[in-house]
This record gives C-alpha cells, sequence and structure tokens, in this order.
C-alpha cells in the first residue's frame, strides 16, 4: 500500500504541475493552419523506453516549420496525414499538435488532485500498517 500511495502521490503532483503549463500554452497558441505529419522517429529516453517522436510540417506566411514533440495529433495515424496545428501568432515556431479544451484540462486537474488525496492516505496507512503497527 505504501508502493501505491507514493506512484498515485507522485501521478498527482504531475498532473497538478502540468495544468497551468498546459493552459498557458493553449493561451499562447491561438491560432489555426493545416499541418502534415511527416515523420514518426522512435528513440529510446535514458531510462530506456521507447518513445516516438512526431514531426509535424506546418507553412506560415509562406514559411514552412517543423514541431517535433511527443504529444501527437489524435486526427492522424500515419505519415502522411493532415492536421490541425494550433501556434503561436507573435513566434510562430511555437506550436502545438494538440490543444487540450478547458473541459479537458479540468478534468485532468480534477484527476490530479484525487490522485494526490489518495495517495497521501495510502501512504499514511502504508507507512502506519508497515512501521507503527
Amino acid at each position: 500500500m505504501l508502493i501505491a500511495g507514493f506512484v498515485l502521490f507522485v501521478v498527482g503532483i504531475v498532473f497538478i504541475v502540468s495544468y497551468p503549463y498546459n493552459k498557458k500554452r493553449n493561451a499562447r497558441c491561438t491560432v489555426q493552419t493545416q499541418g502534415v505529419l511527416s515523420d514518426i522517429q522512435k528513440r529510446f529516453n535514458s531510462k530506456g523506453s521507447l518513445k516516438p517522436a512526431h514531426i509535424y510540417t506546418y507553412t506560415v506566411d509562406g514559411v514552412e516549420y517543423q514541431l517535433r514533440t511527443l504529444d501527437h495529433s489524435l486526427q492522424v495515424s500515419r505519415v502522411g496525414d493532415s492536421c490541425d496545428i494550433w501556434y503561436n501568432p507573435q513566434k510562430p515556431e511555437d506550436a502545438q499538435a494538440f490543444r487540450g479544451s478547458d473541459k479537458y484540462l479540468k478534468t485532468l486537474l480534477m484527476v490530479g488532485i484525487a490522485a494526490l488525496l489518495l495517495g497521501i492516505v495510502l501512504t499514511c496507512v502504508g507507512f502506519v500498517q508497515q512501521y507503527v503497527v
């Protein structure tokens, strides 16, 4: 129970911390354009997990940009598919392929708070069971 509580605690922290980051990113990237999934590069991260990096190509005012991200658009499934790209009009290279709605972001925040609280409770109960009783 101690380990499960700690894992839920960490997941809750990650969800809560990501909320303001994603909210700011949505506020910056307000203009939509069409992009194309141009490549999927699969690479191992430092922990040995395989993480596909999605590379999107999009054009703003005649200039072509590339967005490399671990996030992926739900509109595409293979290289060559078109999707919406949201970008910052003051800095078009600042873009995102997935734009979570306010409802989606608030749901993630609530799940994060619930996971955090449950994690605290389970960690305390596990600690008491393992070390006090």
